[in-house]
């Protein structure tokens, strides 16, 4: 999902659609069963329960701000972006938390396609 910021030439523009995202989320999924699509911290900026809502259409990564505090604001992609409002660690926990309650939880393993291609 699209957020502007009010310092950039996209300033002008609307954020994205979360509806829309979640719905694109959903049929991205069933062309690409096997694809990471993720969950960012825009849909949680937006909403939140954007992480939940994303992975319940769909998407099968979670990308949470774990960016400690002190230097959250050195790079400020838009404005208010989602944190947990703690450190790294408790944030961390709290997103398990939140994926437990519907069925899910984090997989620590590596994060790309390994797994499938040692199948073949």
């Amino acid at each position: 999902t699209f957020i502007s910021h009010p310092h950039t030439p996209f300033g002008i523009h609307t954020s994205g659609d979360l509806r829309l995202t979640y719905i694109i989320i959903a049929i991205a999924r069933l062309m690409h069963p096997q694809a990471y699509i993720p969950a960012t911290t825009a849909l949680q900026t937006l909403s939140a329960t954007g992480y939940i809502d994303g992975i319940l259409s769909g998407a099968n990564v979670v990308m949470p701000n774990l960016t400690p505090s002190a230097f959250r604001a050195k790079y400020a992609i838009y404005k208010d972006k989602a944190s947990f409002g703690s450190e790294a660690v408790e944030g961390l926990q709290e997103l398990e938390r939140e994926l437990n309650e519907i069925g899910y939880h984090i997989d620590y393993s590596r994060g790309d396609f390994q797994k499938y291609y040692d199948n073949e």
